[in-house]
């Protein structure tokens, strides 16, 4: 290529310019001219598909109105009587030439009572036998109108597709008397037989298939009465049968060809009517009509080469003077400006290249005093490199430092909240044990003075049986009353010093899981009477683990609080808390009604110091815990779903048997 002189270059440059062009527009045009003939192809084989669906509608039709008028003038008694039946359907034969498989009268209960075909031993045989449509009898028996049964291989003719159409009878109050058949084959030369040997173009044919993908008529006798194609074969007709399309497109049929389709739905039965035409051979006079296109404008090509070839000779002969003169001057040391003392592009070239000549001087001379600036500043840029250097250790070692001081203060506050949590536990304990013991006290008090009474009267001798009684009774009932509330204060200070022992030990052993979690919300009911929450419990029993209770306790009272301050604030609701076991693990789930969590802080809930509640309370580590607690000390996973308006469900799933802590 770099051998070529300037005018073959020139030349070719205009050639391949002409053909990149040229190739442009005939794709352009081309293309569009394709997919134009391809649609009025495709809108041909539509208008014949249309016309042949029309033709068979009419044709199914006339076979309605023969087989309506047959059923009209069926006198009443054909419905009952069998020999009525069989005797009036023998007069219609007729209707043979178009229900060529035969004429049927049957009584309301579907049995045949009147039978005429062209073979009368057959006719013969099928008396007194059911129908073989039940479904499309119930169809004509409910909508009172003519209906077309499924197509069927019918035994009359060797297994060839057949339908029965089916008119109802019915009195004149209404009331069903039976029905008028006739059964004819599709591929008789009346319907289909003629259709099927329609040739489009050489290559093109017709076939018809129903919505259930049966062939019913197909150039190859062994497709019909099979499944036509596999739902995601034939886009076309997959498109026909879920969007009842209708028109044309191009698709590829089973053997892989690809053809243009025309596709109708017949309104008669609603069957598909489809013509395939192959695309190579519907396109065959486009691509002749392109190959001599193509042919001349190789031709024209050549002829613009010539042409371009005689006028780069003529046009840049002083260039090429021009150029050689250049070249000699490439080898000389000292570089003179040249003096071609030539005139028009020749001579403002030549001014250029003096101009040019005078600016690489130039740029020689800057480009030696910029090295220069560039080693003075290297030299400089070490001694700044070195400085930096040492800047960044500094900064380095302050960050390390910070960082250290911040894992301090997390795990300061982390302990900080647990004692916070464990100081309000203690409080709701103390204060819901206020109320039995304040009780027992009261009983007490109460005790003390009716003995001094009861003393009183003993001294004086005036005692009575029915004082005592009274003060029996009365003592009777204050021992209840002491009993009850000394038990429920022994039940919240064992169900404390279980949940205190578990706090500030964690000491790994086994436990039941109900009665762990039966002890938290106990411990926590003071704070949750306060929020006007109540907490709702469905817990399997029996289930046994070996973990951390402690650990357990603490996170399962951080969510329920979480539920009552976060999801239901000052309103108050219902906490449900559940557990159940599943093989191998416990699946605990604490669930709310309440606000819920806004999506985009969903997936940073269990992160460390976020919180929605900074400077009203919230430290923003309550679920960092949680969430350390169940995914390290107690080994499981801990779970959230929530929508905002519609509460929030945390899903924890723990070993039965926790993993030693290490």
């Amino acid at each position: 290529m770099h051998s070529w002189s300037l005018k073959t270059r020139f030349s070719v440059g205009v050639v391949l310019l002409f053909f990149v062009a040229l190739a442009a527009i005939l794709h352009v045009v081309l293309d569009t001219l394709q997919n134009r003939f391809q649609q009025l192809i495709g809108d041909d084989v539509a208008l014949l598909t249309q016309t042949h669906a029309d033709m068979l509608d009419r044709r199914f039709e006339a076979a309605t109105e023969m087989l309506q008028t047959i059923a009209a003038h069926a006198p009443a008694a054909a419905f009952d009587n069998p020999s009525a039946a069989h005797a009036y359907i023998g007069t219609q034969s007729a209707g043979l030439s178009v229900f060529d498989l035969g004429l049927f009268i049957a009584n309301k209960d579907r049995i045949l009572i009147g039978v005429n075909t062209t073979d009368p031993v057959a006719a013969q045989k099928r008396l007194g036998k059911l129908t073989g449509a039940p479904d499309a009898d119930y169809r004509a028996r409910e909508s009172h109108r003519p209906t077309f049964s499924a197509p069927y291989p019918s035994p009359s003719c060797n297994g060839c597709p057949a339908v029965a159409l089916i008119i109802p009878i019915f009195s004149r109050d209404g009331e069903h008397r039976g029905f008028v058949t006739g059964a004819l084959r599709l591929d008789g030369n009346n319907f289909l037989a003629s259709l099927k040997d329609v040739h489009i173009g050489k290559g093109g044919y017709f076939f018809m298939l129903t919505r259930s993908r049966t062939m019913l008529m197909h150039p190859d006798p062994m497709r019909v009465m099979k499944t036509a194609t596999k739902p995601g074969q034939n886009k076309i007709i997959d498109k026909a049968l879920d969007e009842n399309f209708e028109g044309s497109g191009t698709t590829v049929n089973s053997t892989g060809t690809k053809m243009i389709v025309g596709i109708r739905a017949m309104k008669s039965t609603g069957w598909l009517l489809a013509a395939n035409f192959p695309v190579a051979e519907a396109e065959q006079p486009f691509r002749e009509t392109r190959d001599r296109v193509f042919f001349l404008a190789a031709l024209a090509g050549l002829g613009l080469l010539s042409l371009a070839w005689f006028m780069a000779q003529r046009s840049l002969a002083p260039l090429s003077r021009l150029t050689e003169h250049v070249a000699r001057l490439t080898n000389q040391v000292e570089k003179t400006p040249i003096n071609l003392q030539a005139t028009g592009e020749i001579g403002t070239l030549e001014k250029a290249f003096n101009e040019m000549l005078a600016v690489q001087e130039r740029q020689r001379q800057e480009q030696e005093r910029a090295e220069a600036e560039v080693r003075d500043l290297n030299a400089n840029l070490e001694r700044l490199v070195d400085e930096r250097t040492i800047a960044l250790a500094n900064t380095n070692r302050e960050l390390e430092q910070t960082i250290q001081t911040l894992t301090d203060t997390r795990q300061d506050l982390v302990e900080a909240e647990k004692l916070a949590a464990l100081g309000a536990l203690v409080a709701g304990i103390a204060h819901e044990l206020n109320t039995p013991i304040g009780n027992c006290v009261l009983v007490a008090s109460r005790l003390s003075d009716e003995t001094t009474a009861l003393q009183t009267e003993i001294d004086k001798g005036q005692l009575r049986k029915t004082t005592l009684c009274e003060h029996m009774d009365k003592l009777d009932t204050a021992t209840h009353i002491l009993q009850r509330n000394l038990d429920k204060a022994a039940e919240l200070i064992a169900s404390f010093k279980r949940a205190a022992v578990d706090r500030t030990s964690d000491a790994r052993r086994g436990f039941m899981l109900r009665e762990t979690l039966n002890d938290t919300v106990v411990m926590l009911t003071p704070s949750l009477r306060r929020g006007h929450c109540t907490v709702v419990t469905d817990i399997d029993g029996d289930i046994p683990m070996n973990a951390y209770p402690g650990s357990l306790n603490q996170a399962v009272s951080a969510l329920l609080e979480n539920a009552m301050i976060h999801g239901y604030g000052e309103s108050g609701g219902e906490i449900h808390l559940s557990a159940k076991q599943e093989g191998d693990k416990a699946v605990i789930v604490i669930h709310d009604d309440g606000a819920g969590i806004a999506e985009e802080n969903l997936g940073r809930v269990f992160d460390p110091f976020f919180t929605t509640r900074f400077g009203k309370g919230g430290s923003g580590l309550g679920l960092n815990i949680v969430y350390n607690s169940v995914t390290g000390i107690l080994g499981g996973k801990i779970r959230v779903e929530s929508r905002p308006g519609q509460g929030c469900t945390f899903t924890l799933t723990l070993p039965l048997e926790a993993p030693v802590a290490t």
